[in-house]
């Protein structure tokens, strides 16, 4: 790792007075929360300047291919536009051997008077930050602002900027700071670590999503699993009618015609056994038969439409944690951006509200392994390239593999057209044991079956397959050697 100490600042602010000394100011983004960009045009041509204070990631380079700019200008953006467009940089400067840079700005004030104006970037502590000031050290304002009880050295417009204490450590006198160019290769080096966070952060937001859709889909399915057992338990409202209906006459003739909340009746069903059935006071003997038989044909009718959505409710869990076991194991740009666009087609996760139509990566290819006697072995990696390897990809007299019960990839090893041998067979369980949640088991059971045997059932989730005739085995999860 590169560690963004006095030497590389040195270097880096060498490069920079050869670069973009002299250059104006034409356009300035603030990049929230801890980052401002800068179009510079020299008369060599034009540079974008990335300056960022964080603590994990500081930045202080040229950048060929800078960030998209927020849609809307912040307030602090706005400032720094007023003051420093049109600018033109007069000094960059390395702070003695801190890790601080002052730039230095010929401007114009409101009025057309020549003002001198200095950015200071501070690269040390929990503090790091930017700083625009006049040059009698007024600050204007800053990328974060600290007041007296928030840190020792307050950062708010209107006070004196002063330096902070240098760190322990920095005495230490540079010399030749003048090292080979490195503005490209760091560039290249921050651009794949913050390729990386990025896919790190998308990664985290997509599972958290699907962790709060896999729990209401849970919930969901606990929820029609009791209303469909309230549904089966029917026949006892169809008796209730009944019997009412037996001994209606004596009922209508007694005192129980109206105003009793049960009914103490024979079941000719049961032995002439007495049974308890409660009754609504406010109706007749006949009404409270009517509305038990009412109570019952909407049990009946619910119990075919709770299995549909039962079924429904099964079919989209399976769905979710198999995209969440995939987004676990496969979390490059290209994957994040292809599973993000599968949930959003499938209403699970919302569009991003951009203007313009988004640009999704081309879909990578399934991960492809080899077993000891040469054969192929395909893994999809999400939901939607799973069903495509599985029922477009495969050739019918391929082999497709899934771990029992659990979410996984499907797996397809690729025959030629011939029996494979048991040695690749194996392997290809292996992978599929290996591409599923149950990747740390020590033993794991596979389902295997031809791919000429899978189905995909009407109106199912993308991924969703089913077979009869399979066979199993009990393998350790590993991929080819």
């Amino acid at each position: 790792m590169t560690r963004f100490d006095t030497h590389l600042i040195a270097a880096l602010v060498t490069e920079l007075r050869e670069k973009v000394l002299g250059a104006r100011i034409e356009k300035i983004h603030h990049i929230p929360r801890d980052a401002l960009l800068f179009y510079l045009r020299t008369r060599e041509g034009s540079f974008k300047l990335l300056l960022r204070a964080n603590p994990g990631t500081p930045r202080l380079l040229l950048m060929e291919e800078p960030p998209p700019p927020p849609g809307t200008p912040t307030a602090l953006c706005m400032l720094l536009r007023k003051h420093l467009q049109g600018a033109v940089i007069t000094d960059i400067r390395q702070e003695g051997t801190d890790r601080a840079v002052t730039f230095t700005f010929r401007a114009t004030d409101t009025i057309g008077d020549p003002v001198t104006l200095l950015l200071r970037a501070e690269y040390f502590g929990r503090h790091q930050n930017l700083i625009l000031t006049y040059a009698d050290n007024t600050i204007i304002d800053a990328v974060r602002r600290f007041s007296i009880d928030e840190s020792t050295r307050p950062i708010l417009p209107g006070l004196k900027w002063s330096p902070a204490a240098p760190p322990q450590n920095a005495a230490v006198l540079l010399k030749n700071a003048a090292m080979l160019p490195i503005m490209h290769d760091l560039e290249l080096l921050y651009r794949e670590r913050d390729t990386q966070e990025a896919a790190k952060q998308r990664s985290a937001e997509l599972m958290k999503l699907l962790d709060q859709r896999i729990a209401r889909a849970v919930r969901t399915l606990e929820a029609r699993k009791g209303e469909l057992a309230q549904a089966e338990d029917r026949e006892s409202l169809r008796l209730y009618g009944e019997l009412i209906r037996i001994h209606q006459t004596a009922l209508e003739a007694g005192t129980l015609q109206r105003g009793s909340r049960y009914y103490l009746l024979e079941n000719p069903y049961d032995n002439n056994r007495e049974i308890r059935i409660p009754a609504d006071p406010a109706l007749t003997p006949s009404a409270n038969a009517a509305r038990y038989f009412k109570r019952y044909q909407k049990a009946k009718n619910a119990e075919e439409k709770l299995r549909t959505l039962l079924a429904e409710s099964e079919n989209e869990l399976e769905y979710l944690e198999n995209a969440r076991e995939s987004l676990s194991r496969n979390n490059s740009s290209a994957d994040l951006d292809n599973l993000r666009k599968e949930l959003e087609d499938l209403g699970i996760v919302k569009r991003h509200n951009t203007k313009s139509k988004p640009k999704h990566a081309k879909p990578l290819p399934p991960l492809e392994y080899r077993t000891a006697d040469g054969l192929r072995i395909l893994c999809g990696r999400s939901n939607a390239q799973n069903e495509f390897l599985s029922l477009k990809g495969a050739a019918k007299t391929d082999f497709w593999f899934h771990v029992q019960n659990l979410p996984g990839s499907h797996v397809v090893l690729c025959c030629e057209g011939q029996n494979p041998p048991s040695r690749s067979i194996e392997q290809a369980a292996g992978v599929a044991a290996y591409q599923s949640a149950a990747r740390t088991s020590h033993l794991v059971n596979v389902d295997y079956t031809p791919v000429r045997q899978l189905r995909k059932p009407p109106g199912s989730p993308p991924g969703k397959v089913i077979y009869h005739t399979h066979k199993t085995l009990l393998v350790s999860p590993a991929l080819p050697c």
